[in-house]
């Protein structure tokens, strides 16, 4: 099995070169899309300790570095398939864990992190979470 790595090039073999090493040692980090946005480069990738995760590059080894680890721990914060470049902005289906990305199945899950608070300043998750569920309810 070949290792996919992110790496970069000027279209010469001595400017090309390995970005980074997401997941070390033998297993890939199968890097995922690749998205311009202003003078960065974002993609995901795929480590045992961080699950599928956003990533950013400057076109450096040192400037190339996970953004988040949006669901802390093995699981993927990223559900890759699902990104789109629009306006300068980079759109992806997120999983934090709480909110999770099946709208029906993790209502629960939400109401019981807005119970908890866990919304902290923002109250417009407290006065309208359910929305977030019930796309019907926002007719």
């Amino acid at each position: 099995m070949s290792k996919r790595r992110t790496s970069s090039t000027d279209g010469t073999p001595a400017g090309t070169f390995q970005l980074a090493d997401c997941a070390p040692g033998t297993a890939s980090s199968s890097p995922q899309f690749l998205a311009a946005i202003g003078t960065a480069m974002l993609f995901s990738a795929s480590t045992s300790a961080t699950g599928r995760e956003l990533w950013r590059t400057d076109g450096t080894p040192a400037g190339t570095a996970m953004v988040r680890d949006l669901l802390p721990g093995s699981g993927n914060g990223v559900v890759s398939g699902t990104e789109a470049v629009i306006g300068g902005y980079l759109y992806f289906w997120g999983n934090d864990g709480v909110a999770g990305i099946e709208l029906g199945a993790d209502e629960r899950r939400l109401q019981d992190w807005l119970a908890a608070g866990q919304h902290g300043e923002m109250h417009y998750m407290a006065r309208h979470g359910t929305r977030r569920s019930r796309p019907a309810e926002l007719l």
